[in-house]
């Protein structure tokens, strides 16, 4: 059999995401696949998907040699506020009946305005003399 694991992490800063993400951020999903042998061990090789709804957000193939593999698919965060649901499939690419899946379930939320502006306010000065 194989276990799937994976987190939701902000693409930038590395810091786990919990149930809101803001709206087109950048993401990532940090996968763990692990083989806990039997026939498991005679699968070549996974698809990883990454879906929402009807549209694929991210895939990757990867080999699994050994008994655990981690990697990372990176995607867009939804633009419109409000729910939000993923799902990550691991299908087996040339066996059957070794697939499974994850679902994520997060708000997503409009960017916060920065409190600080982004250049520095310069007061008005009195024109010098020459």
């Amino acid at each position: 059999t194989v276990a799937l694991e994976a987190a939701l992490e902000d693409a930038e800063s590395g810091r786990a995401l919990g149930e809101t993400v803001e709206a087109e951020a950048d993401c990532l999903v940090r996968v763990a696949l692990a083989n806990r042998g039997g026939a498991a061990d005679k699968v070549a090789g996974w698809w990883l998907v990454l879906a929402q709804a009807d549209e694929l957000l991210a895939l990757k193939r990867v080999a699994l040699p050994g008994r655990k593999l981690e990697t990372t698919l990176l995607f867009a965060a939804p633009d419109e506020p409000g729910p939000a649901s993923l799902a990550l499939y691991a299908l087996a690419a040339d066996r059957r009946g070794f697939d499974s899946h994850l679902d994520f379930h997060f708000e997503v939320v409009l960017p916060r305005p920065d409190d600080e502006p982004t250049e520095p306010v310069e007061e008005d000065q009195e024109p010098s003399e020459t």
